[in-house]
């Protein structure tokens, strides 16, 4: 099992700030099974969001595995809610997206503030995922401040 990880996703403040949201397929919601594409183990992934109201760096700090999943195990791809941004595994081999969640980070809410137009923060966040039998892409999406 490989993790490749696609981070760095940056925005400006005037951007389309749900242009980085996605919503899959209703049709293909419900064909990703749990036991054909994860171990029952949890992958945690700690990433760093940094950056200032103009733009934002996310890179991976750390991944570590624990054993067992208490995640959902159905509707895997569909994002159970809309927040600031997504993470999401995609099947190297196949291309298709195997697992998708969405966040919502203090990062996000401190670039609503004036400080974030004078200066730079960086902020810890932690995201766990189903542990991927197969090579996936991760990716962590931003889709700018809520505000």
């Amino acid at each position: 099992m490989g993790v490749a990880v696609a981070a760095a996703i940056g925005y400006s403040s005037s951007a389309n700030c749900t242009a980085g949201i996605v919503q899959p397929d209703a049709d293909r919601c419900d064909k990703v099974k749990f036991e054909e594409h994860f171990s029952d183990s949890t992958l945690r992934l700690d990433y760093i969001m940094s950056g200032n109201s103009d733009l934002t760096r996310v890179s991976l700090r750390r991944k570590l595995k624990t054993a067992g999943w208490a995640g959902r195990r159905t509707n895997l791809n569909r994002v159970p809610y809309i927040g600031n941004g997504q993470i999401t595994l995609t099947d190297v081999q196949t291309g298709d997206t195997i697992f998708r969640n969405a966040f919502s980070t203090l990062y996000h809410e401190w670039l609503t503030t004036p400080e974030a137009h004078k200066t730079e923060h960086a902020y810890e966040n932690t995201y766990i995922v189903p542990l991927p039998l197969r090579d996936t892409q991760n990716t962590a999406s931003s889709a700018g401040p809520a505000g």
